[in-house]
């Protein structure tokens, strides 16, 4: 991974909505109704959330939900491990990336 696909990665996520991101099931209809729906919002507090993306699997929406955290665990590992092994940059060369 070449440094400005790192730094795209690391633009995108910093200017998505705020954490905390979860899952809500909703109910629809006079008497409460599942509509098999999931919805991930962001900044969860109240039901006026807004929604980042729904899905109608649950183990979509949970993957989705937790796509900020995971980002940002991973780039700190790409961070740590290139600090670990003293790798400033990698460069590209051939289609092949070396340090």
């Amino acid at each position: 991974m070449t440094d400005e696909q790192l730094q795209a990665i690391k633009a995108r996520r910093a200017i998505i909505t705020p954490a905390p991101w979860a899952t809500v099931s909703l109910f629809v209809g006079e008497h409460g109704e599942y509509n098999g729906r999931t919805v991930v919002i962001g900044a969860y507090t109240n039901k006026c959330n807004p929604t980042v993306a729904s899905s109608t699997s649950s183990d979509d929406a949970e993957f989705i939900a937790a796509a900020p955290a995971d980002i940002d665990a991973l780039l700190a590992e790409v961070d740590a491990l290139r600090r670990r092994h003293n790798l400033p940059s990698i460069i590209e060369s051939e289609g092949k990336y070396i340090p």
